[in-house]
């Protein structure tokens, strides 16, 4: 089984936005040490809820500083982009890593800011699809042309090419739009799966059904992560940073009628939160239940200091990996 790390890098008020980027730095290098499979960087603009509005300039200084780990996007938001600029950017970071890119992409979520990038949110999803054709062209690394409803491009030839042949591995975020999921797995493409709660049976089974990849269909699970020697100690500090996170989510309901569910339903659903033994359990659930091979653990969600993350990750790489290392 992998395990990665997923990172926010929220903006909770408590650090300056330069120490919150020197934090995840600080963090992926130990998820290095600590034998994680991948770290994952998420793409946000306009909020509090990361500082990071360009995960593929975020990969390239993480490729500097790493030697082994794998480094992907959670995701590349590609409707509010150039795709040819999202191509050029994503083959260099696979040459400045020695190829360990994994691209998430994705269309946005319902609530993404399109207007402030030139974009009607009714053409997210066309203006997807564009972009995963023209991406996909120029890694060919031949000259091309394209003409589309939003792209335009003459004798173009991508330079460099990515060094993963064909391209880095394409992941798809669906955010549980059946639409997109029957895209993914028409194409072939894993899974980027956040927080579906009680949704995540059928959508692994339509994802399942459609598949029509030559692998064995694949998803990275992401769930938020908190884990102390004490169980009911990493519920308590979890209680505050999951009231930040819902109520600072870009992506939440607009009315939420019970706090104290949500916050409950954020530990005991959404999150792997108490202690080591407590997650093995959940994991082996997940596993059972869902054939979960992949789990991305977001171990810093709602301002955790800094300390008790690197404390949690280390718990999690001695005492939960191990479980899985069949």
């Amino acid at each position: 089984m992998k395990f990665a790390i997923g990172l926010l890098q929220s903006q909770t008020g408590a650090f300056p936005d330069g120490q919150i980027l020197g934090q995840t730095v600080e963090q992926v290098r130990l998820a290095e040490a600590l034998g994680f499979h991948s770290a994952w960087i998420t793409e946000q603009h306009f909020n509090t809820f990361g500082v990071c509005p360009d995960p593929l300039t975020m990969l390239a200084h993480l490729a500097g500083v790493t030697q082994r780990i794998r480094l992907g996007t959670s995701v590349v938001v590609l409707s509010i982009h150039n795709p040819l600029a999202i191509a050029e950017q994503a083959a260099l970071v696979d040459q400045l890593s020695g190829g360990r890119l994994e691209l998430g992409i994705g269309k946005g979520h319902p609530k993404q800011n399109y207007q402030a990038f030139g974009v009607q949110a009714g053409e997210s999803e066309a203006r997807f699809y564009e972009a995963h054709d023209v991406l996909k062209l120029a890694w060919t690394g031949e000259e091309f042309s394209f003409r589309g409803r939003f792209t335009t491009a003459e004798k173009v030839r991508l330079v460099p090419r990515p060094v993963q042949s064909p391209h880095p591995p394409l992941w798809v975020a669906t955010f549980g739009n059946p639409d997109m999921i029957r895209f993914a797995a028409r194409n072939g493409y894993p899974l980027l799966h956040t927080f579906a709660g009680d949704s995540l049976g059928q959508n692994l089974e339509l994802y399942r059904r459609e598949f029509a990849g030559t692998a064995a269909p694949a998803m990275n699970l992401i769930r938020m992560v908190y884990l102390e020697a004490d169980g009911e100690r990493a519920r308590e500090v979890m209680r505050s940073p999951a009231r930040w996170y819902i109520d600072n989510n870009p992506g939440r309901p607009p009315l939420i009628a019970d706090y104290n569910q949500a916050v409950h339903d954020f530990i005991h659903k959404l999150g792997i939160i108490g202690s080591p033994q407590e997650a093995v359990e959940r994991i082996r659930c997940l596993r059972e239940e869902h054939g979960i091979e992949f789990l991305a653990c977001i171990f810093g969600p709602g301002g955790i200091p800094h300390e008790k993350v690197m404390a949690s990750m280390r718990l999690f790489a001695e005492q939960v990996m191990p479980e899985f290392a069949d």
